[in-house]
């Protein structure tokens, strides 16, 4: 989400930080791999799911109620590898 509440992206992946501290002695900090909104839109357009834009408040707002926010439609999806 941006400053002003609206949808900017769906974060798609990121680092494992223990991997990126064996492999180069560092951790990563703020590496996301994300999909643009637009594009989102669009895949569920096509999917016959009509979102909602209503978009951000148009006043920037606190990371606080960003966070609020963002709290009332995030989820966690996490795809393990079986065996």
């Amino acid at each position: 989400m941006d400053e002003f509440g609206t949808v900017a992206g769906v974060v798609t992946a990121r680092l494992n930080d223990i991997n990126m501290l064996k492999n180069s002695g560092s951790l990563p900090q703020n590496v996301n791999f994300a999909i643009r909104s637009d594009f989102v839109m669009s895949f569920l357009r096509a999917n016959g799911i009509e979102p909602n834009s209503a978009g951000g408040s148009g006043v920037k707002m606190p990371a606080s109620d960003i966070a609020a926010r963002g709290r009332e439609f995030t989820v966690q999806i996490v795809c393990a590898e079986a065996g």
